[in-house]
């Protein structure tokens, strides 16, 4: 049976590549199921932030296992 794996993050922006980088090292990255990272806004602080963290975050996941949801939705 497949491992399916969810990580909602709901923190400070600035802690998001950090979790993501500490959660692929770990191993809880690793399953044969459906994986998830799912971000809640904002994203960044502003463009500039947005896009830096949306290449570190790039380079440990797909972009199609990365959410961003807007909690005010």
């Amino acid at each position: 049976m497949p491992e399916n794996r969810m990580f909602y993050q709901s923190v400070a922006p600035e802690l998001f590549d950090v979790i993501a980088l500490n959660i692929k090292e770990s191993g809880l990255w690793t399953t044969k199921g459906l994986k998830r990272f799912i971000i809640e806004k904002p994203f960044g602080h502003n463009l500039k932030s947005a896009r830096e963290l949306n290449t570190k975050l790039s380079n440990p996941f797909d972009e199609s296992d990365i959410y961003c949801i807007d909690h005010y939705l």
